[in-house]
């Protein structure tokens, strides 16, 4: 089976996050992947990303050739219309795209990090670790910042949190009280995933988003209960691009994890085995409690997180199971 690779957008981080894992398809019996070529009618396969996906120009090209296109975004402008399939990030993003085709499967980004095992320690200060967009980090109040303020009502409380500084400048709104809680602000790139992000004693992954529609129908009083609503029901709002990634990153580094209560989350994580998977300001406080009093649930709860993703999602089994999936097309 020869594969190609392609896109304009090169230097995109979906983009370099995809393409070094897709390189070791080389490896296996039978498999070749070619990068950025521009002549399709020599490959069974061609993969766009999302960005550029020339999905007419390529049928003429090569009518035989099956089109996957990668990590499609629904705000994009240009559908993968007419693709064979599709390769998402998560469960959020493949039930969205069914509409474009039944042929999703789920091929993870996350950037890949030599394994280890942090060693956790019964210690008076805390660090809780944060990665990814600066939005999450709004969203947390007060749902969130609560939970992490009582905490420190036990322990010394620090926040180290990774996100592009440089770009989208610090973090201001909806921090936890700084009379409690020390935030470190971590300039996003690489090594730091190891330099700070690895020395974390506990990951958090919020996710939620607290839209205006949300905060509407939760106040609204409803007259005629045909579902017997109940004031006490879950409204939750995620992005269809919500997905597993940076609960991914915490597993390779040995870290045990608190995350939000999302599709993802819940696909990976096993409550109270290898993760929390919480909703409420109680929860998220419980959770962090538990895993800040006892450092052997914290070295237990990452072990087996790990396991998990060894098992299910490290490179090697995705891309096995991607070609599979592709020959069972």
């Amino acid at each position: 089976m020869k594969i190609l690779f392609t896109t304009r957008h090169i230097n995109s981080p979906s983009t370099i996050l995809n393409v070094r894992k897709l390189k070791s398809l080389n490896s296996m019996n039978g498999i070749s992947i070619d990068f950025y070529n521009t002549d399709y009618a020599d490959y069974d396969v061609l993969l766009f990303m999302g960005y550029d996906a020339d999905i007419k120009g390529a049928r003429k090209k090569n009518l035989d050739i099956k089109i996957g296109v990668i990590d499609p975004r629904p705000s994009q402008k240009d559908q993968p219309s007419g693709a064979d399939f599709i390769l998402a990030n998560g469960i959020e993003m493949k039930d969205w795209y069914l509409k474009f085709t039944h042929n999703i499967f789920i091929y993870y980004i996350y950037p890949e990090l030599q394994l280890k095992m942090k060693e956790h320690h019964a210690s008076e200060k805390i660090i809780l670790g944060y990665h990814g967009n600066a939005i999450h980090l709004k969203t947390m109040y007060p749902r969130i910042t609560k939970a992490i303020e009582k905490l420190s009502d036990s322990y010394e409380v620090e926040m180290w949190v990774m996100y592009n500084v440089k770009n989208l400048g610090k973090w201001s709104t909806g921090l936890p009280d700084i009379k409690k809680v020390k935030v470190k602000h971590v300039q996003w790139s690489e090594e730091n995933y190891t330099v700070y992000l690895s020395r974390v004693d506990i990951g958090i992954v919020p996710n939620i988003i607290p839209t205006y529609t949300v905060r509407q129908n939760k106040s609204k009083k409803i007259k005629a209960k045909l579902f017997n609503e109940h004031d006490t029901d879950y409204l939750l709002g995620f992005k269809a691009t919500s997905n597993a990634g940076r609960i991914i990153v915490f597993a390779q580094l040995g870290i045990p994890v608190v995350a939000d209560m999302f599709p993802s989350a819940l696909q990976l994580l096993e409550d109270g085995v290898n993760g929390f998977v919480c909703y409420s300001t109680e929860a998220w406080y419980l959770a962090l409690k538990q895993l800040a009093d006892d450092a052997t649930l914290r070295s237990n709860l990452a072990k087996n997180l790990q396991t998990r993703f060894k098992e299910t999602m490290s490179p090697m089994i995705l891309n096995k199971n991607l070609i599979d999936f592709i020959r069972g097309m």
